[in-house]
């Protein structure tokens, strides 16, 4: 009641100046205050990210805050790589859930996607539900693509609100075949991926991954690594594209300018 009170005192003060006529006062409003914009999670190590500083991420970030429209809470970004620590303090809260899964049965194929028991993503490598991370490149990589925000811990991920699905591709030591890559592939494309973040390549232009990744793109969009080799794309003497991430319907990425793995 006092708010709504104080509301038309103003109002009255507002209308009082305003009839006082022409030449007198122009026009009447409240002194309104404002902010700047800034972003400042309590994420300890938030400052030390330089790469959101280059990416322009936290404007973005602050786009999303303020546009009661945008949200990132429904994106999933399947990590295809070497799997990822699901217990970790600033990823478990992050994970896609297959809740039919975790409600379901032990051993039986609860939402018949023919994978049984993927509560929590999948390992190609060792055929199971259990995608465990045992190199650490992949809990790394789901660091930077999503860690949660605002709680009091590590880093904050550029999608703060995206949800993470491990897809164990790589092996312990960060090799992989074609064959399990392009399974991986399909598994995120057909399990609700939004996007494919795919931090690793090679030189041998595979049909099995191409064809995995060409189906994906009807569903998700997929992100490659441009190299970390100083190799360049191409076309000139020495030069070998790096795939996945030189696929026409692949964004490949890297790191900064400073670099050489760009295209042509």
């Amino acid at each position: 009641q006092l708010k709504d009170t104080l509301a038309l005192l103003e109002l009255d003060v507002i209308e009082s100046l305003e009839d006082m006529g022409s030449g007198i006062v122009e026009f009447a409003e409240l002194n309104y205050l404002f902010h700047t914009n800034s972003y400042s999670p309590s994420d300890p190590l938030y400052l030390q990210q330089w790469n959101k500083t280059k990416m322009k991420a936290d404007s973005l970030q602050q786009i999303v805050n303020a546009d009661t429209t945008a949200d990132d809470g429904d994106i999933i970004i399947a990590i295809l790589d070497t799997g990822v620590d699901t217990g970790h303090v600033d990823l478990k809260n992050k994970l896609v859930i297959n809740q039919l899964e975790l409600n379901g049965t032990d051993g039986v194929d609860d939402d018949g996607n023919g994978f049984v028991d993927d509560v929590y993503g999948w390992d190609i490598i060792n055929n199971d539900g259990v995608a465990h991370d045992d190199n650490s490149h992949g809990t790394h990589c789901a660091g930077i693509a999503a860690a949660e925000a605002n709680n009091n811990l590590g880093i904050v991920g550029i999608s703060e609100g995206a949800k993470i699905l491990p897809v164990k591709v790589l092996q312990s030591n960060g090799w992989a075949g074609s064959d399990q890559i392009g399974q991986g592939i399909v598994y995120a494309a057909n399990n609700g991926a939004d996007i494919l973040s795919m931090s690793f390549g090679g030189y041998g232009r595979s049909q099995i991954q191409e064809n995995a990744l060409a189906y994906a793109y009807a569903f998700s969009l997929p992100i490659a690594a441009a190299g970390n080799d100083g190799i360049k794309l191409g076309p000139c003497f020495m030069c070998y594209p790096s795939y996945p991430a030189a696929y026409s319907f692949v964004l490949g990425v890297q790191a900064t300018k400073n670099f050489q793995n760009v295209n042509g």
